[in-house]
């Protein structure tokens, strides 16, 4: 059959211990027919299906969140120091 050797995209359920959450890969199947590259990965919570982000995405906000959470403290730093040279 042409779904067990042709190439294109399948979605498949991930092993998942809770029914109230599953998780769902979306792949490529490669042409070849010697695997298939993941493309994103979903959850569905009660019902509702949401995507998973990338790990790139993933970093890029926590990197942001720290940069924002350090240049808060040496704003508050840069005060206290003022505050003491007076």
């Amino acid at each position: 059959p042409f779904y067990e050797t042709g190439e294109g995209l399948e979605f498949a359920l991930e092993r998942s211990r809770n029914p109230r959450c599953l998780a769902i890969s979306k792949r490529r199947k490669k042409a070849t027919g010697d695997g298939f590259d993941v493309e994103a990965y979903f959850y569905v919570l009660d019902g509702t299906i949401y995507q998973c982000p990338t790990i790139d995405a993933l970093a890029t906000s926590r990197l942001r969140k720290a940069g924002n959470y350090l240049t808060k403290a040496f704003g508050e730093m840069r005060a206290e120091c003022d505050r003491l040279d007076e």
